[in-house]
């Protein structure tokens, strides 16, 4: 029997489904993600769902929304960005300022014109020193060179030098994007550089759940646009991995219902993601994927991702109104369930609490333990706080009263948390929802003492401060809905700029009946909700909304469905453009520019290298029996004369589409 493992690690829960090779579903998990040692949770999913014969397993496929949660809560490696050729006020985007922290940007003589041509040479000791000087300080090289797409060379030999000089991972522009725009590429290959370290750590984290359990077989991993492909390449772009978690959500959702155009709504503890199927595939982004404020160029399923879970933080604004999210934190219940020793600290802030309203909200640190700490760049205010944190959760409240200036010390707490050094744990909506007895998880207690803090503050009992919770979730999820919808139909900038219809919108959704006018609003087509606190939620959302709800079957381990549903797909386009002023064309490949006389020839070279490019990148992707589609898309001046001399190409773009099924080893023989 030819069993396939899908595995889904989230931000709160990782799930586990088996299914055999005609699609049925045999079995499923769920199981805590544990942040500080992932096998453990991927551990726990596995071994629910083992087969009696663990040979019967031939694929094991992972959707992780690690990248997409890491982006959301702006964690991330330190790196080092090259760049050749750029104008430092090229780089002038905002989603650079939100990663420079960890970002070290050297720029470089060298790059190329639109034509291909080298603009600057290359200055190969500037290079040289560049790499070393920021070799000990940093986990991953980025590097793009000014149209990179047109000609990589420049990418290609600094790529080269980084690996003889450090054996660091490093990736080039033009690997993750054919596409103009030299700061948003550049971008894109730093968060890339990133996230490449969180993506081995969850790498190495399910192989060695795979070595304990015996299990050989081939490891995929789940791209942002729902197809599948080998470790080792998402390993080196681990940016395509954005939005893993909502594509294969999305397939699986898709597969669950058999819905031919709906809204597929994946909530989970850290983050919503909401997408739109149409024709039963998913929307995919052409101009690049948006995560959390950030722009990317990575072309992905169009998915609107929020901070906005079971465990996001609760917060309040200056005028003390609920906020909820973006933020994650480990839910108190959950917390307390493991170290019963937080019920204490918890009791304690009570009891201060009566006459000092600076005892805190219930927050808690613990330390992460990794490897990367050692290139951070951390001042020794970080490796205080870090060494102050041991095994167990250490109160946020007792840490600041040991400093002189809390508020400043606190800052350097977020900052571990931002690098992923330091998780929080602090009252979420998994603790609202624990409270009122809608869901039991963990040590009640502890939910109901993080409840009564927070009434305290704000001057209310505590039930009534968790139903504010439940409530303002609902509202935050059906508004995300209709923002959505209003940018599917190509009309949200509008609706956003309006500053009427926020107003209007709120009206509609709180549905409050003491106004002089009363609105409503609906949301056209069925809404596909899925994860695990979504009938928690979902009833009063669709309500809300008044639209049509579904919830199928395996409705919280769809993503782990949707993992071992898809396949793999690659896609290689290359241009050919005439010189202007020279009887040349000229086509720029994957390795770089190759001209020729007359335009037929070219076509020819491009449409060879097309299939043979992604060809080879199915194969590198885990693919078997693969199957190439070229299209060729030519643009050209109208011209009277039949003749093939005679006609004037503005330019040509040869696309190959390369698709295939993982590559599933057979058992060896026993």
């Amino acid at each position: 029997m030819t069993i396939l493992l899908g595995i889904d690690t989230g931000g709160t829960f990782t799930d586990a489904v088996c299914m055999d090779e005609q699609g049925s579903i045999l079995k499923t998990a769920k199981s805590a993600t544990t942040h500080e040692d992932l096998c453990l949770g991927i551990q726990d999913a596995i071994n629910i769902v083992l087969p009696e014969n663990v040979a019967d397993i031939r694929l094991v496929s992972l959707s992780t929304t690690l990248a997409t949660n890491a982006i959301v809560e702006g964690h991330g490696s330190s790196v080092c960005l090259l760049l050749f050729g750029y104008d430092r006020d090229s780089l002038d985007l905002p989603e650079f300022k939100k990663i420079q922290s960890s970002l070290s940007v050297v720029f470089l003589n060298g790059g190329h014109t639109l034509r291909g041509d080298e603009q600057a040479p290359l200055d190969i000791k500037q290079l040289k020193d560049a790499i070393t000087a920021h070799a000990s300080n940093v986990s991953a090289f980025g590097i793009s060179g000014y149209f990179g797409v047109r000609n990589p060379s420049h990418e290609l030999t600094a790529k080269k030098r980084v690996k003889e000089l450090t054996g660091l991972p490093v990736t080039c522009g033009h690997e993750l994007t054919s596409d103009l725009n030299a700061p948003l590429r550049a971008f894109t290959v730093a968060l890339n550089a990133r996230l490449i370290s969180l993506m081995q750590e969850s790498i190495t984290a399910v192989r060695d759940v795979m070595s304990r359990f015996n299990i050989h077989a081939p490891l995929m991993i789940v791209k942002g646009d729902g197809s599948l492909v080998h470790e080792a390449m998402a390993l080196e772009r681990p940016v395509e991995t954005i939005l893993s978690g909502p594509a294969a959500s999305v397939i699986g959702a898709t597969y669950l219902t058999d819905q031919e155009d709906a809204f597929v709504i994946d909530m989970g503890g850290t983050t919503t993601d909401i997408s739109a199927v149409r024709n039963k595939i998913p929307l995919l982004n052409g101009r690049g994927s948006r995560v959390g404020g950030y722009r990317t160029m990575v072309k992905a399923v169009d998915a609107q991702t929020r901070g906005l879970g079971g465990d996001s933080e609760i917060s309040t604004n200056d005028k003390n109104d609920i906020i909820v999210g973006p933020g994650r934190a480990i839910p108190l219940c959950s917390l307390s369930h493991k170290y019963p020793e937080a019920i204490d600290a918890l009791a304690h802030q009570i009891k201060i609490n009566t006459a000092d309203s600076t005892a805190g909200n219930g927050r808690f640190f613990l330390k992460k333990t990794t490897a990367a700490i050692k290139k951070t760049n951390l001042t020794q205010k970080h490796h205080d706080i870090l060494t102050s944190l041991n095994d167990s959760p250490v109160s946020e409240f007792n840490l600041a009263q040991k400093e002189e200036h809390p508020f400043l010390f606190l800052r350097y707490v977020d900052d571990l948390i931002e690098r992923g050094l330091v998780i929080v744990s602090a009252f979420t909506p998994t603790d609202a929802v624990n409270v009122l007895g809608l869901y039991q998880n963990g040590s009640s207690k502890a939910s109901h003492l993080g409840a009564s803090l927070w009434a305290n503050k704000l001057g209310i009992r505590s039930e009534a401060f968790c139903k504010q919770v439940l409530s303002q979730v609902e509202f935050q999820l059906a508004h995300e809905i209709i923002r959505h919808a209003l940018y599917n139909e190509g009309i949200f900038d509008q609706y956003h700029k309006d500053s009427r219809n926020p107003l209007l919108m709120d009206r509609a959704l709180r549905k409050e009946k003491n106004n002089n006018v009363s609105i409503t609003v609906s949301v056209n087509r069925p809404l596909i909700a899925i994860g695990a606190p979504v009938n928690t939620y979902f009833p009063s959302v669709a309500d809300m909304l008044n639209s049509r709800l579904l919830i199928p079957e395996h409705a919280a381990v769809a993503g782990a469905v949707g993992a071992v549903a898809g396949g793999i797909l690659q896609t290689v386009r290359i241009l050919i453009k005439p010189l202007m002023g020279r009887s040349l064309h000229r086509v720029y490949h994957p390795d770089g520019i190759k001209d020729f006389d007359t335009y037929p020839p070219a076509v020819d070279y491009a449409e060879r290298i097309a299939r043979e490019t992604a060809t080879n990148h199915a194969i590198r992707a885990g693919a078997k029996a693969v199957e190439v589609t070229l299209a060729r898309h030519v643009n050209k001046l109208p011209h009277d004369d039949a003749q093939e001399e005679s006609v004037i190409y503005i330019d040509a773009e040869i696309t190959a589409t390369a698709v295939g099924r993982p590559d599933i080893k057979e058992p060896a023989a026993t």
